[in-house]
């Protein structure tokens, strides 16, 4: 009995120091809007909450702002760029990327986009006055492949998209063994909408991401506004 109870009580102590520790991975992935003509350009920012690691105890939420640009080369071709940084003084995230897209109507009141999306970024975390004391930093590249399927009319959109994304780290310290993989795929689900008030829009998203196990990595959600340009 004395054994069992011990058992327990070291897992659930793994289970907190686990679940309290930073994620070294953050979902907190934007979608790439919608273009729907050549010369557009759309200007946005949004705030993304994640919960990245559900454990039996719950990792706190992250914050992160994003600025991107999404500006229509033709009729069928579109560019992307995306910046990111979490809004934590002590859990320091930062990303940039890029991308490039194919653009398809499919009706008058649907479209279809996939990007292919390249960047970097960094992650941080300092443990001063944290009583678990554990700091954590990474660097990545990553790489991703994002169709988005759009129902659209002059007032609203509603698009169902997701994520393929590869993730490259180096530079890993202060993570366990198994955090040390320095190479993950993800893929990442996520629905949302947008009210559209002539040049200004208003966003909204809710994400899932995984692994390619299909584990879950954690979700987001993020809100934003943009102007079409």
């Amino acid at each position: 009995m004395k054994n069992q109870t011990t058992l327990a009580l070291a897992v659930i102590i793994t289970a907190f120091i686990s679940s309290c520790a930073p994620a070294i991975y953050s979902p907190i992935t934007e979608v790439v809007p919608t273009i729907e003509q050549q010369g557009d350009l759309i200007i946005k920012g949004a705030v993304s909450f994640s919960n990245p690691g559900v454990s039996l105890f719950t990792n706190g939420e992250q914050t992160a702002g994003q600025l991107s640009a999404t500006y229509g080369l033709s009729e069928k071709v579109g560019a992307h760029a995306e910046y990111s940084r979490s809004l934590s003084n002590r859990d320091k995230r930062k990303t940039f990327s890029l991308g490039i897209g194919h653009l398809k109507q499919l009706s008058e009141h649907s479209r279809f986009q996939i990007y292919l999306n390249a960047g970097k970024g960094m992650m941080d975390y300092d443990s001063e006055n944290d009583f678990l004391n554990i700091d954590k930093s990474a660097d990545f590249v990553f790489a991703s492949l994002q169709p988005k399927y759009s129902v659209l009319n002059k007032n609203f959109e509603i698009y169902m998209a997701t994520n393929f994304k590869n993730m490259r780290y180096s530079h890993i310290e202060g993570t366990s063994a198994e955090e040390r993989n320095t190479n993950r795929i993800l893929i990442e689900p996520s629905a949302g909408m947008v009210i559209r008030l002539n040049d200004v829009q208003l966003h909204s998203n809710f994400g899932i991401s995984y692994d390619s196990d299909i584990e879950l990595e954690g979700y987001y959600m993020g809100f934003g506004v943009s102007k079409t340009f």
